[in-house]
């Protein structure tokens, strides 16, 4: 730039389609097809997450939330998610990965939300990503990790209870039968 000052109406637009400014130690000038958007990469982030089709409340940002904890019959999870880019937003694209679950990552096009259906019981990392116009993916991922518990007929010490119970009710009745 010849300076960071400029004359007001000192602009000019040539045949060719180039600009020319005006300011106080000369004039710059360039061709709008020149300019590219700028090499960085978007920032994403979550921005809103559905536990059943109902909207998760949290007494903290979703964007703060590291870790959802939810119950066995609350395993239906829509994640919803926001690239922070500015040049241009609607060119933005997606790919996501629930590790445990899905087996290779998951490319959504511009669609800024995923919805996962009944998803069994157990631990895992949801990750996305963005990409730019210019196809520059973001540096680091958005990260959550979902923990869905099991039910309590799942855990150990109710089968081990329930094993308990069986054969004792088992050696009773062998007992009363054979007197």
């Amino acid at each position: 730039l010849q300076s960071y000052e400029f004359n007001a109406g000192a602009t000019y637009k040539n045949s060719k389609g180039e600009m020319f400014f005006g300011g106080i130690n000369g004039f710059n000038y360039f061709h709008p097809d020149s300019l590219y958007g700028a090499e960085t990469s978007p920032v994403v982030v979550i921005s809103g997450i559905q536990v059943n089709d109902m909207f998760f409340l949290t007494d903290t940002s979703i964007m703060a939330k590291k870790i959802l904890n939810l119950e066995y019959n609350r395993n239906t999870v829509t994640f919803e998610f926001n690239a922070i880019e500015f040049t241009n937003p609607g060119f933005i694209t997606y790919t996501c990965l629930l590790e445990g679950y899905d087996k290779d990552c998951v490319s959504l096009g511009t669609a800024p939300s995923i919805r996962y259906s009944k998803l069994p019981p157990g631990q895992y990392n949801f990750l996305v990503k963005a990409a730019n116009r210019q196809g520059n993916w973001s540096e680091t991922p958005a990260k959550i990790i979902l923990l869905i518990a099991r039910p309590y007929w799942m855990e150990t010490w109710f089968i081990l209870l329930m094993t308990l119970l069986a054969v004792s009710i088992i050696s009773i009745a062998a007992y009363f039968l054979s007197t």
